[in-house]
């Protein structure tokens, strides 16, 4: 399942795009404004955490990979969060 959203207007990235190449990991692909610390959370539309992972991202296109538990079937939230801003979007797994 790959998703893929567009981010406009906003000052942290340009586009977002998620897929799961397996059960247990997700891959994130951003392209960052310019590179420093991000905090990969996801979590349950009720906002229960469900895995966390920091990365550092350059600027431009970036890809990290998370490992995540498997998740049943339902909407998530992946909230990306950096000292010049957060990203917050929902997907459906």
């Amino acid at each position: 399942c790959d998703i893929t959203i567009g981010i406009e207007d906003n000052a942290v990235a340009h586009h977002l795009s998620l897929s799961f190449p397996n059960e247990n990991q997700m891959l994130i692909d951003v392209n960052y404004l310019k590179g420093e610390k991000v905090e990969a959370e996801v979590l349950t539309i009720n906002g229960s955490l469900v895995a966390t992972s920091n990365f550092i991202s350059i600027a431009g296109n970036n890809q990290f990979q998370m490992p995540v538990p498997i998740l049943e079937k339902g909407m998530y939230i992946l909230r990306l969060s950096s000292v010049s801003g957060a990203m917050v979007k929902k997907f459906v797994r």
